[in-house]
């Protein structure tokens, strides 16, 4: 009977450690997923910004051309 003690107090505490480790894995990994969430967050908005920047780049060049365009044909 002693050695069942032993046994089942050996068993108890190893479940208690695979749950511990269990654990800390689980909060180590949303951590990992909530800084690789905040770090796609970042980036997207920083292509955000680059796409807009492109666009106003690109419609003043397209006005620019337009502008030319009308003063060349208000020219002949």
């Amino acid at each position: 009977m002693g050695l069942e003690v032993v046994v089942k107090d050996v068993l108890e505490r190893g479940h208690e450690e695979a749950n511990r480790i269990k654990r800390e894995g689980t909060d180590e990994a949303a951590g990992i997923i909530a800084a690789a969430e905040n770090k796609a967050r970042e980036i997207l908005k920083e292509r955000r910004e680059q796409a807009v920047l492109q666009i106003e780049r690109r419609k003043n060049r397209e006005i620019s051309s337009a502008n030319l365009e009308v003063k060349r044909a208000s020219s002949m």
